[in-house]
């Protein structure tokens, strides 16, 4: 569905997952709940396991996690050779082919529009950036856009975002919002599903003493433990010299004191 595959192009410049890969994420309501119940069935968390790959073929297993303490499984399969041109609501794969650049087309689906009339529209990357994730600063592939629909009675405005890691393929994160034409903030509808976990990578673990900071702050203490020891040092020989000069002036008023009991023996 992802992406049409050049004649005799290599599928290990398409595919960037294998089994075995993992994401969980984490679903976040952030409103009213009809995104959420329609999207996610009010899950609580989504997980998203690689079980097979096959030349440009993805296998996934997703298990939601429900309010309810049940999982929900179902298995998905995504072809990263070519589009899927079928008419179809929105629904961003979860995995795409890696190292995509902005104007890519990653989607093609039907469009509703102002004047009521559905269009077969493709869709494609508006741009690459930086982002953070599960301890991870990743360059990801955004698509956001909006697009009016109807829902029942109501017109519906929804707002997709989505990011994708650009090494990988796999999806980090999406973001959906719905307001309904004519109504106040009441009724705006938003989700997230952000990674929450994964081991697509390790947790970055800066060595300590390879940090700048850190070292600073080495130096710091260091200097620091320096001075108390050359202070009180300092004070140790302050406090020897008054003890030398002490026991002298004693010594010479005892002398002084003998000598004059001395004389007035005499």
């Amino acid at each position: 569905m992802i992406f049409p595959l050049a004649f005799g192009q290599n599928t290990a410049d398409i595919v960037g997952v294998k089994a075995g890969d993992w994401v969980r994420y984490e679903v976040v309501n952030m409103g009213a709940q009809t995104i959420w119940r329609d999207l996610y069935d009010n899950a609580l968390w989504i997980k998203v396991e690689v079980q097979n790959v096959s030349a440009t073929n993805v296998a996934v297993r997703e298990t939601k996690h429900l309010q309810d303490g049940k999982d929900r499984i179902t298995t998905i399969t995504y072809d990263l050779q070519s589009l899927d041109t079928a008419p179809a609501h929105f629904i961003p794969s979860i995995i795409i082919s890696l190292n995509l650049e902005p104007g890519d087309v990653i989607e093609q689906c039907d469009i509703w529009t102002a004047n009521g009339n559905w269009t077969n529209a493709q869709l494609t990357l508006n741009h690459t950036t930086l982002r953070n994730y599960s301890g991870m600063t990743r360059e990801v592939n955004v698509l956001e856009f909006s697009q009016c629909l109807p829902y029942f009675e109501y017109t519906a405005n929804l707002t997709h975002k989505c990011y994708w890691d650009k090494e990988t393929g796999f999806m980090l994160e999406r973001i959906e919002q719905m307001a309904f034409l004519g109504y106040d903030e009441t009724y705006v509808s938003k989700v997230r599903l952000e990674i929450a976990d994964t081991n697509l990578w390790e947790k970055e673990v800066q060595p300590f003493l390879n940090n700048s900071w850190s070292l600073a702050i080495v130096g710091l203490a260091v200097t620091a433990a320096v001075g108390t020891v050359i202070t009180l040092k300092s004070l140790k020989n302050k406090e020897n010299k008054t003890n030398v000069y002490a026991r002298a002036n004693l010594k010479k008023r005892s002398t002084h004191a003998q000598k004059k009991r001395k004389g007035s023996c005499r």
